[in-house]
């Protein structure tokens, strides 16, 4: 699946480039049903200028959020998110480090879950 250029949007794990991110999208001539978003920060700033531009969420428009936390889950509605765990993601990159240390060939150092 490609998306469509003007759709792909770089930015920081922040609460304002959460917000620039919904400007830029919404005023696209075909504008994104749902917006995924990386991180608790830009996604409460995509919610924050969703409510200043009177954009309802589950109507107007979906977020789908990956987050290291659960405070997503308190938001109504129910903003569809993917949790994981920053400790397990951390605990594994470090095994796969020590691995490659020990002279693991770098083909070897992959985990998919």
């Amino acid at each position: 699946m490609c998306a469509q250029e003007e759709m792909q949007v770089g930015t920081d794990l922040s609460l304002g480039a959460g917000r620039k991110v919904l400007r830029q999208l919404v005023e696209l001539p075909n504008p994104p049903t749902a917006i995924p978003s990386p991180g608790v920060s830009t996604t409460l700033g995509i919610l924050t200028e969703m409510n200043s531009t009177n954009l309802i969420l589950g109507k107007d428009r979906d977020l789908i959020a990956f987050e290291g936390t659960n405070y997503l889950k308190f938001n109504t509605p129910r903003i569809n998110a993917y949790h994981s765990s920053f400790e397990v993601a951390g605990q594994q990159l470090c095994k796969l480090l020590l691995r490659k240390i020990e002279g693991d060939p770098v083909e070897k150092l992959q985990i998919l879950q």
